[in-house]
C-alpha cells in the first residue's frame, strides 16, 4: 500500500478474493513509534473488469487520531520569553478537550517566523542568536489548531548605569525617585535582570529588588530619614559593579517649638551704649538646624531697646540690645506670627570699679645692682605691674613712686608724681614707654 502523507490518502492497494463481485471493506493506519497516529476505512465493492478497460480508483481518507487529537484548543508555552545570546529554551504545547480536561501529550509542527534569525527544531528546540532581534515561535496540530508566542534575544548584562537620584536634595523624611538601567557590551538596555537598591542607615527603600524593564530601567522609591545630610543608596546586580546614588537631605521647616533665642553676653553695662547680641537659631521638627533664612522672626524686650532683626541667610537672625536702666531683660520672639518657646535674659548693671586690668602687685629690679659711687654712674630700678593672677601689665597709666637711702631717684629732673596707693616721693618717675613698668 503506498500512502499520500500531504493530502493523508492512501494511494493504492492490492487485495484478494475467493469469487467476484465481492462486498469489501479496507481499514488503513498510519503508524509512528508504536502509536496509531492516522485511520481510515472504506467500503466498495470489487468487480472483475472486461480486459483493457482500466480499473476503478477509490480513495480512503485518513484522519488524524494520535496524540491530542481530541483537543479543541492549544497553548504553547512557555509564552514571551527572552534569551540572552547561544542559550536555548525547548517549548512545549498542551491542549485542551471539548469537556476542559487538559492533555499534556499534544503531537503538533513546530516553526518560526524567521528561521535565518532563529530556528526551531521538530523537537521544539530553539536555539538565541548572537545578535538582537524577536521571533514567532508557532506550533500547529495536524487536526489545524495553532497557537503562537514571542521570543526576542538580548546579550548579557554589562554595567549599571545611574539615571535618576544621584546628586539631588530634598526635604527630611521625604521621597526621592531612585533609577538605574541595565546595559550591555553594546550600550543599550537588557530587561529582566534584578537590581538591589540597599538604603543606608535610617533611610528606606519601597522595594528591596526590582527587575529591569523591556529598556533595561529599573526603579523604586528611596525615603529619607530625620536627620539632615548625605545619604548614599546603593544599586546592585550580580556580576556587575554596584552604583551609588547619593541624596542631601534637607532640614524641614521651621517649629517654633525648636527654635532658640540666646544672648551674648548675658551681663552689660547699664550705659545705653554696651550691647548684647540676641541670636535666633531655628530648627526644624526634628531638631535639625536650618541653613538657610527666608523665615520672618520678630523680637520684642521688657527692658532697653532691640534694634531690627537681621535676617543672616543661614538659619540665624540676630539683633542688638542696649538699656540705659539697670535691671534684667526678657527677650522673647516669634516665628512666622508663631510665639516662639525659648527665651533669653540679660542683666544691665551700673558699676564705679575700673572696667580694665588693675594692678594688684609689682616687682622692683636693680640693673645693676653694683655701681661706683662717684655721682655719675647709675643704677636703673625697674618696676613691673602685674594683676592679681600674675599676668603682667601690658598699658601704662598708674602712678609709681620710689625712695632710696643714699643717693637719689631720678626722674629725670621732673617733680614727684602722686602715690595712687596714698605714698609720696620726693622725686619720682612715671611710665615712660606705656607698657606696664616704670624706670629711673
Amino acid at each position: 500500500m503506498a500512502y499520500d502523507a500531504e493530502a493523508e490518502t492512501v494511494l493504492g492497494w492490492i487485495l484478494g478474493v475467493e469469487a467476484l463481485p465481492a462486498e469489501v471493506r479496507v481499514d488503513a493506519e498510519v503508524w509512528s513509534a508504536g502509536t496509531v497516529m492516522f485511520a481510515g476505512s472504506l467500503e466498495t465493492e470489487v468487480v472483475d473488469t472486461a480486459p483493457g478497460r482500466a480499473a476503478e480508483v477509490h480513495d480512503v481518507s485518513l484522519a488524524f487520531v494520535g496524540p491530542g487529537s481530541e483537543a479543541v484548543s492549544i497553548t504553547v508555552s512557555p509564552i514571551d520569553s527572552l534569551l540572552t545570546f547561544s542559550d536555548t529554551l525547548r517549548y512545549r504545547v498542551t491542549g485542551v478537550d471539548a469537556e476542559g480536561n487538559t492533555i499534556s501529550d499534544v503531537v503538533a509542527v513546530w516553526s518560526s517566523s524567521d528561521p535565518g534569525l532563529a530556528p526551531i527544531s521538530a523537537a521544539a528546540l530553539l536555539s538565541a542568536p548572537e545578535e538582537r532581534g524577536s521571533v514567532r515561535v508557532s506550533a500547529m496540530t495536524p487536526t489545524g489548531l495553532s497557537d503562537s508566542t514571542a521570543v526576542a534575544f538580548q546579550p548579557a548584562a554589562a554595567s549599571l548605569v545611574v539615571v535618576e537620584g544621584d546628586g539631588v536634595s530634598a526635604p527630611v523624611r521625604s521621597s526621592v525617585p531612585l533609577e538605574v538601567r541595565v546595559v550591555g557590551a553594546d550600550g543599550e538596555g537588557v530587561a529582566d535582570v534584578d537590581v538591589s537598591f540597599e538604603a543606608p542607615s535610617g533611610a528606606s527603600t519601597r522595594e528591596r529588588t526590582v527587575a529591569s524593564g523591556p529598556d533595561g530601567h529599573a526603579e523604586t522609591v528611596g525615603t529619607l530619614g530625620a536627620s539632615a545630610g548625605p545619604y548614599t543608596f546603593v544599586a546592585s546586580s550580580a556580576g556587575m559593579a554596584s552604583v551609588t546614588l547619593e541624596v542631601t537631605a534637607e532640614p524641614g521647616s521651621a517649629e517654633p517649638g525648636t527654635a532658640t533665642i540666646e544672648a551674648d553676653p548675658t551681663e552689660v553695662e547699664a550705659d545705653g551704649d554696651a550691647a548684647s547680641t540676641i541670636t535666633v537659631q531655628l530648627y526644624d521638627a526634628d531638631g535639625n538646624p536650618l541653613t538657610e533664612g527666608g523665615d520672618e522672626v520678630t523680637l520684642t524686650t521688657d527692658l532697653g531697646e532691640l534694634t531690627e532683626v537681621t535676617d543672616n541667610g543661614d538659619g540665624t537672625y540676630t539683633a542688638e540690645l542696649r538699656s540705659a536702666d539697670e535691671g534684667e531683660a526678657t527677650v522673647t520672639g516669634t516665628l512666622n506670627g508663631e510665639p516662639i518657646d525659648d527665651q533669653a535674659s540679660v542683666t544691665f548693671t551700673t558699676s564705679d570699679e575700673p572696667t580694665g586690668p588693675t594692678a594688684a602687685f609689682a616687682t622692683i629690679t636693680a640693673e645693676p645692682i653694683e655701681v661706683e659711687a662717684d655721682g655719675d654712674a647709675a643704677s636703673t630700678i625697674t618696676v613691673q605691674l602685674y594683676e592679681a593672677d600674675e599676668t603682667p601689665l601690658t598699658e601704662g597709666g598708674d602712678e609709681v613712686t620710689l625712695s632710696t637711702g643714699p643717693g637719689r631717684a631720678d626722674g629725670g629732673g621732673r617733680p614727684g608724681r602722686r602715690d595712687v596707693h596714698g605714698g609720696a616721693a620726693e622725686r619720682g618717675g612715671g611710665d615712660r614707654d606705656g607698657d606696664g613698668h616704670a624706670e629711673w
